[in-house]
């Protein structure tokens, strides 16, 4: 075969056909995709590592991968569009970026990358996406940091159009910092018996490092369309005083994360038994399920984001029936 042509195809299928030695002691074999290609047994042999790797298994802790990927270079438009799991255009400017890693299912992935590192006051994010006849999931690199900043809010905007798809919009958690300043926009439609699965965590400070939130600027407003009629509306936010919402027994009394799942779709909505059997109050989660006029609601909060996206990793398992993403579950 010609020697191009195998590297291609080894790189395509998450094999590393050079510079192994630089891999040496770094990696074991199922985060090498050998479980994808049916190198390993989990039920016999020995070998080194073989405890690590039935750990990682078992726990489902598999927290690095190598994963191929293709860099497009170019700007992100309005009209980006996806068809049948392929891109059609893509347009990229600035430091918003985006990768589509390579899929070993029918699900594609989308990533989103702010090279920036976080975001502040005077900074605009337009993402606009359209899905034609795909099975999409959609989350970026890392968790979205709003930092400190004063005059002109930030403003990010996202514009998501689905065609007979289905769409898993599960970003990482946002975290917002003490003095942040921003203003957020999430506009989907949904066509043509699409399916939406929408996964947002609010993080109001960092527990972990002790921050806390005094005062701020933070607008966030949902509005999701089913068949061109409003199906979902929804806004949050606060001006300056964030003690007086942090300490109220009705809003976050004393907790700092926040978890909303929306669940539109004839696909998405028969997993609302298993769903309601499911979800419980956990160790410092509190949650609660709705079903109403053809969506599905989950309602989360926790005064810790670490068991909050454990609490948040459950529910995601079972809609995509344990296969978590590694980019999000990961984080």
């Amino acid at each position: 075969a010609d020697l191009k042509e195998y590297y291609s195809l080894s790189h395509n299928l998450g094999i590393v056909p050079k510079h192994l030695n630089k891999l040496q002691n770094k990696l074991f074999g199922i985060e090498c995709n050998y479980e994808e290609l049916n190198g390993i047994d989990f039920k016999k042999g020995c070998y080194v590592g073989q405890e690590n790797t039935a750990r990682i298994k078992l726990k489902n802790k598999l927290s690095k991968r190598l994963l191929p990927i293709e860099i497009i270079e170019g700007q992100l438009s309005e009209d980006e569009k996806i068809y049948n799991n392929d891109v059609e255009k893509l347009y990229q400017q600035g430091c918003l970026k985006a990768l589509l890693p390579q899929s070993y299912s029918s699900l594609s992935q989308l990533v989103l990358v702010n090279t920036s590192g976080g975001v502040t006051s005077g900074d605009k994010f337009n993402t606009n996406i359209d899905l034609h006849n795909t099975h999409m999931l959609a989350t970026n690199q890392a968790a979205e940091k709003l930092y400190s900043g004063y005059g002109d809010a930030a403003k990010l905007k996202y514009t998501i159009n689905i065609d007979n798809s289905t769409l898993f919009w599960i970003p990482n958690e946002t975290i917002l910092f003490d003095n942040c300043n921003l203003r957020r926009q999430i506009d989907v439609n949904l066509l043509n018996n699409s399916n939406l699965f929408f996964c947002e965590t609010v993080v109001y400070g960092r527990s972990a490092m002790n921050e806390t939130i005094e005062k701020g600027y933070y607008s966030d407003r949902w509005k999701i369309f089913n068949e061109n009629k409003i199906a979902h509306l929804e806004i949050n936010g606060f001006e300056d005083n964030v003690k007086r919402m942090r300490v109220n027994k009705f809003m976050l009394n004393d907790n700092i994360a926040v978890n909303t799942i929306i669940i539109l779709g004839s696909e998405m909505n028969k997993f609302y038994t298993v769903l309601k059997d499911n979800i419980h109050d956990e160790k410092s989660v509190t949650t609660g399920i709705s079903e109403w006029d053809g969506k599905i609601v989950i309602r989360s909060i926790s005064s810790n984001n670490y068991y909050l996206k454990k609490f948040t990793k459950n529910i995601v398992s079972i809609v995509m029936n344990d296969k978590i993403p590694y980019m999000w579950g990961a984080a």
